[in-house]
């Protein structure tokens, strides 16, 4: 479990101005008893019109974009292959139903599965096809509620990409047929700290180091309708 939540981690609007008035200053004189009237004169004047004031966006505005995009999904499915040491990576699938509803099924090596379940506060796991256990002890709460935390909101993604020490740029990443946004560290600019390709507007892939070599998130089925319940 620790090692799971160990590499589980993984947006700004246009501001649009306009300034436009005008104002008119009529002004007439008439004079009675008079067989030749005298003409009205009105003396207007126009304040111009200046077309509205647009934000260029950044590719760090658009990464921050696609990341607030993806807090305000109701769900979404994903895969996750994650660097674990000694040539040996942990593989898994996840599905979350925000707030506070998600399932793992993750292969800790060829033989041996784990399947955790989280509703609310409670906590779920089974190893293989065993029996479920509910974990009640507080240190497993903490560790449900941590997850959950993770992967509703990417904070740990998101506070790096509001740092104002990273710059982030864009490319066509067309293996993938998604923008790459790759995030760099203004001291150290040819070092890439995270990568997420976006797909219509919301991340589609992540890569992210982690201390061992890197994760690898896939996500897909957003917004999709199923069901996560307890076992029991």
């Amino acid at each position: 479990m620790r090692r799971f939540l160990r590499f589980f981690f993984i947006f700004s609007a246009v501001a649009l101005t306009g300034l436009g008035c005008s104002s008119s200053s009529p002004s007439s004189s008439t004079q009675t008893r008079s067989t030749h009237p005298t003409q009205s004169r009105a003396a207007t004047s126009e304040f111009p019109t200046f077309p509205p004031q647009i934000k260029t966006m950044t590719p760090k505005d658009d990464l921050v974009q696609a990341i607030q995009k993806f807090k305000d999904t109701k769900s979404f499915r994903a895969t996750v292959k994650a660097d674990v040491g000694k040539g040996a990576q942990l593989i898994g699938g996840i599905e979350f139903m925000k707030p506070n509803r998600f399932r793992a099924l993750i292969a800790n090596s060829a033989t041996s599965t784990t399947e955790l379940i989280i509703v609310d506060n409670d906590l779920y796991m089974r190893v293989n096809t065993r029996k479920w256990v509910q974990l009640t002890t507080s240190h497993s709460r903490a560790t449900g509620e941590s997850l959950r935390n993770v992967m509703s909101g990417n904070e740990a993604i998101e506070k790096q990409i509001l740092d104002d020490s990273v710059t982030v740029d864009k490319t066509d990443d067309l293996t993938r047929s998604c923008t790459l946004y790759r995030v760099h560290p203004s001291d150290h600019p040819s070092s890439t700290t995270l990568s997420v390709c976006v797909t219509n507007g919301l991340p589609a892939y992540a890569d992210i180091p982690n201390p061992n070599g890197m994760t690898h998130i896939h996500y897909f089925d957003y917004n999709a309708i199923f069901t996560i319940a307890k076992p029991f």
